[in-house]
């Protein structure tokens, strides 16, 4: 990792702004120590305490790294128990100052970042825009120069914006320093430089306007001035010199070394790097000295002057024994632990954090739900008185209809209900006027013939008797069967089915028409299997069989065949009951030509099918051919 003298110097300059320590009193380094010792014995408040421990360990980066290091720690104790966030965060400051001496540029980030956050949480903008130039230059001493251009830029955009911050000119003072051997960025670095000039221009012999005509200078060197430009710089440094301000001649010598010797220009290196060294160790700047010496030695150990390397030895020894004094003075730090176990404390402490977090969240969720029921309570009666007001008005309103719309449905059902009987009524009356009339006529032609023909032989009253008797059987079963289908309409009817064999059922049935069609001298061919057994009522179906026959008959011609078969189709037995041929009769034409809706004569039979969950049908085959098929499920 590449670390640059310059970047540690102007960095800490930035730092001594953003601690409110005055340069004047930073030249008196040593009395200002122990002036900043005795009011820490004399501090009465926590906050003082621990602010001059922020101050005490900002002045030890340059003699002491132990002590910095050790007074950063107790300040950000301190400062975290006091929950002082300001301290905090340049506590932070002082332990990336020490972290970046110490080369260790990433944990230099870590602190500085903290600060940064710190300094964002207390909406300070100028502390956010210093620490923004801090990180600026932690990631440049990182080599991550995309990081750095980005804090860099961010630093430069905001300071602009605050007026009157007075570390404004600080980072421009950076910015010239990074890019003014950079010939791409030659216009942004004058206008960095001029503007760096009209900030310090009200400021005269401060440590800004000293580099502000440091950098004038060398552009007058740039351009080819050089004699002129070196006794302006030499001028400055003994001026500032005079001051007090050893760190202007320190930066001059630097920049001759560094920037205008490296152009090119001829000049005495070894005579500016003993410059550098002198002024460095009379500051107690211990990088700047190694720094001038990697320059010197080599060069007096080449020309073998020892005197030289002896005075060079001794006072680095006497800077080492210095450094080493002090840090006997304080208590042994080991630093990476130190992060290590920090980090670990700052875990801890933000695990109870989260779950300090998670218990607010769940108590305000708490909150926000009561009022939430509050406010929809509320809400909710609101609506309820609404709705109540609403449905007065509308109940008042609509009154009216709503009397009328139930009147209208109770008239409704009860034409539902009427029609439901009068349909009934119609059929019972129709099987009544229908059916009834041919076999009571036969009965009053038979008693009317007795009566005209007087006294009738054996063979005549027989006759009759079995056509009165004939008349009357068929009366009786068709007025059981209305009965028990006038039975089958009630609500309370349970239909329970049983199993019939379905050839001997209509065996049963044929025997009831065998006198009417043996009469007609019709042939009867039944051709069922034996086994086809249906469910089925018993009565229900004995009417429907008789029923079809008797009407099948009526309308065969003499002679003629009438056809009966079963046979299983799709799970259930399907029965065909077929005429040849047929008389076209008036009752065919009717049975034909109405609906089968209105067919009387097939009303019962088919209310009947439809309770045992069958179906009926006329059928017709050609012109001299008629019956019907029904289906009923196989058992």
């Amino acid at each position: 990792m590449q670390w640059s003298f310059k970047y540690m110097r102007i960095k800490y300059i930035g730092l001594l702004l953003l601690c409110s320590i005055s340069l004047q009193a930073a030249l008196a380094q040593t009395s200002k120590l122990r002036e900043l010792q005795d009011s820490l014995r004399l501090a009465k408040d926590s906050s003082t305490y621990v602010r001059l421990l922020n101050d005490l360990s900002y002045y030890y980066y340059m003699s002491n790294l132990d002590s910095c290091f050790w007074y950063a720690v107790k300040a950000k104790e301190m400062a975290t128990r006091l929950n002082n966030q300001r301290e905090l965060s340049n506590a932070y400051n002082n332990l990336g100052i020490f972290y970046s001496k110490k080369r260790n540029a990433t944990l230099a980030i870590l602190y500085d970042y903290e600060a940064l956050k710190i300094r964002y949480v207390l909406r300070d903008s100028a502390g956010i825009c210093t620490f923004m130039n801090n990180l600026s230059m932690d990631y440049e001493s990182d080599s991550n120069m995309v990081m750095k251009e980005y804090y860099e830029q961010q630093a430069l955009q905001l300071g602009n914006r605050l007026p009157g911050y007075k570390g404004y000119s600080v980072l421009l003072m950076n910015y010239v320093v990074d890019y003014w051997r950079d010939t791409t960025k030659k216009d942004s670095v004058q206008w960095a430089m001029n503007r760096l000039c009209a900030l310090t221009a009200d400021k005269p012999y401060t440590h800004e306007w000293y580099h502000a005509r440091i950098f004038e200078v060398m552009e007058i060197m740039r351009g080819g001035r050089g004699k002129e430009g070196e006794q302006q710089l030499n001028k400055l440094a003994e001026e500032a010199y005079k001051k007090g301000l050893l760190r202007i001649p320190a930066d001059v010598y630097e920049h001759m070394l560094e920037d205008i010797i490296p152009m090119g220009y001829k000049a005495d290196s070894i005579r500016y790097a003993e410059k550098l060294f002198s002024v460095a160790k009379e500051s107690g700047d211990y990088i700047l000295m190694m720094y001038a010496v990697e320059i010197i030695y080599p060069y007096y150990l080449s020309r073998g002057n020892k005197a030289k390397l002896a005075s060079l030895g001794d006072a680095v020894r006497e800077l080492a024994a210095s450094e080493h004094t002090e840090s006997v003075n304080l208590p042994t730090t080991d630093y990476i632990g130190y992060f290590l176990n920090e980090q670990q404390m700052q875990e801890l402490q933000l695990s109870n954090q989260l779950q300090q977090q998670a218990i607010a969240e769940s108590d305000l969720h708490k909150v926000g739900h009561r009022t939430l029921l509050k406010f929809l309570a509320a809400l909710l009666l609101l609506l309820v008185i609404y709705a109540v007001i609403y449905y007065w008005f509308y109940y008042s309103s609509r009154r009216a209809a709503r009397v009328l719309a139930m009147l209208n449905t109770g008239i409704t059902e009860k034409n539902i209900r009427l029609q439901a009987n009068d349909d009934f009524k119609n059929k019972l009356l129709s099987f009544v006027a229908r059916d009834f009339r041919a076999p009571l006529n036969e009965i009053i032609s038979t008693a009317e013939s007795w009566q005209q023909q007087g006294s009738p032989d054996n063979d005549t009253i027989l006759t009759s008797i079995t056509s009165v008797e004939t008349a009357s059987r068929r009366t009786l079963r068709l007025f059981d069967g209305i009965l028990y289908w006038i039975k089958s309409q009630f609500p309370g009817f349970i239909y329970t089915p049983g199993s019939f064999n379905t050839r001997e059922m209509l065996a049963a049935a044929i025997q009831g028409i065998q006198s009417e069609a043996t009469g007609k001298q019709l042939q009867i061919v039944l051709e069922i299997p034996d086994n086809l057994t249906m469910a089925a009522d018993q009565e229900m179906l004995a009417f429907v069989h008789h029923t079809l026959l008797q009407h099948t008959v009526a309308l065969i011609t003499a002679g003629g065949t009438m056809m009966i078969t079963a046979l299983l189709f799709e799970g259930k037995i399907q029965v065909t009951i077929k005429g040849h041929p047929v008389v076209v009769t008036p009752a065919l034409l009717y049975l034909l030509d109405l609906p089968q809706d209105d067919r009387l004569i097939l009303i019962t039979c088919k209310d009947f099918m439809i309770k045992m969950g069958g179906s009926m049908e006329v059928m017709e085959e050609g012109k001299d051919s008629f019956g019907f098929v029904y289906t009923l499920p196989k058992h």
